[in-house]
């Protein structure tokens, strides 16, 4: 009887523990959407806010955007937050788990596309690229060292009104 009892009692534990992050869950979903006036999806491994300006994803382990950051190559690491500006048709990644090495051969390989004649800066403390190429899109990249993490940023090529 003590068994049935504890395990009725673990039962029931269980399911008040998944209704109430639940309705968390969905209060904090409606709370951010109110007021971001936006669509909000959140769950234990992330979530996603899109609304008319743009998106922010965020996350353990996202997958690398590459139709927003066309020509930029794929970072390594883990990605853990990604911005799309609908406005400027820009976006934005973060990373983690990246190693000094792999951050100086991201730069090489971003200079390698063409980008160039922007801010270039290394020290002990991480590195910092920006440039553009011959149509004008621009890369921003930046890299802490004792924190093995950064961004990638890019910028389309601005139109010009005619």
């Amino acid at each position: 009887m003590k068994r049935k009892l504890i395990a009725a009692f673990g039962t029931i534990l269980g399911i008040l523990v998944v209704f109430t992050s639940c309705s968390a869950q969905n209060a904090a979903e409606k709370i951010i959407g109110n007021l971001t006036s936006g669509t909000v999806n959140l769950s234990s491994g992330g979530g996603q806010i899109t609304t008319s300006d743009g998106a922010l994803q965020f996350g353990d382990n996202l997958k690398w955007p590459g139709d927003k950051m066309p020509g930029i190559p794929e970072m390594k690491g883990k990605i853990s937050g990604i911005i799309n500006d609908n406005s400027t048709g820009g976006c934005s990644v973060t990373y983690s788990d990246v190693s000094a090495s792999d951050a100086q051969a991201y730069r090489d390989s971003l200079k390698a596309k063409g980008y160039g004649n922007g801010l270039e800066s290394a020290d002990n403390d991480g590195l910092l690229f920006s440039g553009t190429n011959s149509s004008g899109e621009g890369v921003m990249f930046t890299y802490n060292t004792s924190s093995k993490d950064g961004m990638v940023m890019y910028t389309p090529a601005q139109k010009t009104a005619s």
